[in-house]
């Protein structure tokens, strides 16, 4: 997701998780060859009154995680 497309709470949220599409890219592996991988953007957006930025970013790693650990066949 490119940087700017943040969803917008509505009234009566606390959280929402933004998704984009899969796109494949370019990266450079630990052997230093060059593959090709899936990315996907993630936003997440929260009522600062609800949880605080802190939790809401350790949230966000984990289910960055566990989509990583889903993509490598776990």
């Amino acid at each position: 997701m490119p940087f700017g497309n943040t969803p917008i709470l509505n009234k009566g949220q606390l959280v929402i998780l933004g998704i984009g599409r899969v796109e494949q890219r370019l990266a450079l592996a630990s052997d230093s060859s060059i593959e090709q991988r899936s990315e996907i953007g993630l936003s997440l957006t929260v009522d600062h009154r609800f949880i605080d930025g802190d939790p809401a970013a350790r949230i966000l790693g984990s289910i960055c995680d566990q989509l990583a650990i889903i993509g490598n066949g776990g």
